[in-house]
């Protein structure tokens, strides 16, 4: 069977995916696949555009938390500040460098006056390998 930790081409669509249902809870989960950027889909699978026409992205991975392996993936703005940078393809590719299989994800959210989702996220890398397990 195919599994986040097997198989290189594993799709994080087909999980269920990382929720955060509750206000001021830290919900945590370690990365299981490298994270990839892809175009942002309608229902249809048709790349969604700006306004201006350009490309709307999205960066993909697998998540291991503790309700079980997640998809996660950052498309929107709110969730993009979560970790100090907005939903654009430089942004998301940066992440997509510099997250690692291993690191550690950490959310939460708030509400603001208007009745809006504050995100905050902060990303840990993975723990280092010491030369002689290498």
């Amino acid at each position: 069977m195919s599994s986040p930790e097997t198989d290189i081409l594993f799709d994080p669509h087909t999980l269920a995916p990382w929720r955060f249902p509750k206000p001021g809870v830290d919900y945590v989960g370690r990365i299981l696949t490298t994270p990839y950027v892809v175009w942002r889909l309608d229902a249809n699978g048709n790349p969604q555009l700006t306004t201006e026409g350009a490309y709307r992205w999205s960066l993909w991975m697998c998540v291991d938390t503790a309700e079980g392996l997640r998809g996660f993936c950052i498309e929107t703005n709110p969730l993009a500040q979560a970790f100090n940078g907005n939903a654009t393809e430089a942004n998301l590719r940066r992440w997509e460098h510099d997250w690692n299989v291993g690191g550690r994800l950490q959310l939460s959210w708030t509400r603001d006056g208007r009745d809006r989702h504050l995100y905050r996220g902060r990303y840990s890398p993975p723990p280092a390998t010491p030369l002689a397990e290498r």
